[in-house]
């Protein structure tokens, strides 16, 4: 794996969105349009993906996690967020949608060494780049999770 040093500017959030209150806010959000796009984007770019196990790193409320199970019935992920407040919103979200068997949650703070397997079929995640004060550790966690290609 190559790396390169990409020079933009950032605007680093706080690493958690632990406050129930702003957990909420996100998990009462309409993310249809942004949220609704993601599993097409991925079926576009990985056409030959077969299903099998995936990971969510920062899944928040599940919302991305869910509309991705829905769309590839031949998958089971694993949703990883640091963040008490947003996991909690997960899980309801994840009963009511009827995904208890395909979904499951876990409370993790990235990185992690112990989900830095090469063993999971797929890495998905979405907005949790910019809550990384060093991205690159982002991107090495992520590497790290999935099966060589």
């Amino acid at each position: 794996m190559r790396w390169y040093k990409v020079s933009m500017q950032r605007t680093p959030e706080p690493e958690l969105m632990d406050d129930r209150e702003q957990a909420a806010a996100y998990a009462a959000a309409d993310w249809t349009e942004s949220h609704g796009k993601i599993p097409g984007y991925f079926r576009e770019r990985f056409s030959d993906f077969a299903g099998g196990r995936v990971i969510d790193l920062g899944c928040g409320t599940a919302d991305v996690t869910i509309r991705f199970v829905k769309a590839f019935p031949e998958v089971t992920v694993v949703g990883v967020d640091g963040s008490d407040a947003m996991l909690a919103f997960a899980r309801k979200s994840v009963h009511n949608a009827g995904l208890d068997s395909r979904i499951s949650l876990e409370r993790r703070y990235l990185p992690d060494r112990a989900i830095e397997t090469r063993s999971l079929d797929a890495v998905i995640c979405n907005s949790l780049l910019h809550h990384f004060a060093d991205p690159v550790a982002f991107w090495r966690t992520a590497a790290s999770c999935a099966k060589p290609r």
